[in-house]
């Protein structure tokens, strides 16, 4: 079966909701004042100050699926950090409040 290669800022170009979701996620990230709801983003790094995890609990993006939630902070992470710091990423999780609730209450049992 043939490998068939894109990359994520091809396969989403033309979606406008995921375009509008990296654009507001890269502006937090910056620190630029964004309409609220705004992302709570969470970097976890290593001994050497690198980023390894990312997770984003955000509600704005109820409606996406987890996928695309992972995609869209993968490529703000790379708009942000840059191309070197995304080789160290290791997870990237898209949370509404909701979700990252329920996380938490299963981790404390």
């Amino acid at each position: 079966m043939p490998v068939h290669k894109r990359s994520i800022q091809e396969k989403r170009a033309d979606d406008a909701r995921y375009r509008e979701l990296r654009d507001r996620l890269v502006a937090e990230w910056r620190g630029e004042a964004g309409a609220p709801p705004a992302p709570d983003i969470d970097e976890e790094t290593d001994t050497r100050d690198r980023v390894m995890h990312v997770v984003v609990t955000w509600d704005a993006w109820a409606d996406v699926d987890a996928q695309t939630r992972s995609e869209i902070i993968v490529d703000a992470f790379q708009a942000v950090k840059g191309q070197e710091a995304i080789a160290n990423l290791t997870l990237a999780m898209g949370l509404t409040s909701g979700e990252a609730g329920r996380l938490r209450s299963a981790a404390g049992r």
